[in-house]
Order: C-alpha cells, then structure tokens, then sequence
C-alpha cells in the first residue's frame, strides 16, 4: 500500500487542480484573457508533442531549447530599463 502512496496523491492533485482550472475558465474571478491563454499553452503543448513524435530526439532538443532560450533572452533584453 505504502508504494501506491504517490500514485493516489498524484490523483488527487491532478484531480483538484483539473476542477480549479476548469472553474476559473467557466467563472473567472476578473474579465482576463484566461481563454487565450489556454489556447496558448494548448497549442505550445500541442507542438511539442508533435515535434517529440516526429523528430529526432537531439534535433527536437536543439530546436526547443533554441527557441526558450531566445525567448528568455529577448524577454531579458526587452525588460531592462535603459
């Protein structure tokens, strides 16, 4: 029993967390852009997968990281204040 421990508390997060994020999508508590931004992570999650599936394991790792890490460093040079 004790071995089936994380497995059942995996459950329970991924089942709380499922209804919190639906109801905040079905009754958000401010009028934000919360619909947009599942799409975007959809999609993100959606591309990953695909790429994962279709490519070599190197060349997805190259591209992913590749494209976070520009993003990080773009976000980085945007951010600072001149």
């Amino acid at each position: 029993m004790l071995r089936w421990l994380p497995t059942f508390w995996l459950g329970f997060v991924i089942v709380r967390y499922s209804r919190v994020s639906f109801r905040t999508v079905i009754m958000p508590n401010n009028p934000g852009s919360d619909v947009e931004w599942a799409i975007v992570w959809i999609a993100f999650a959606l591309a990953v997968i695909l790429s994962a599936a279709f490519l070599k394991r190197s060349l997805v790792n190259w591209i992913w990281f590749g494209l976070l890490g520009g993003l990080a460093l773009s976000t980085r040079c945007i951010g600072r204040p001149r």
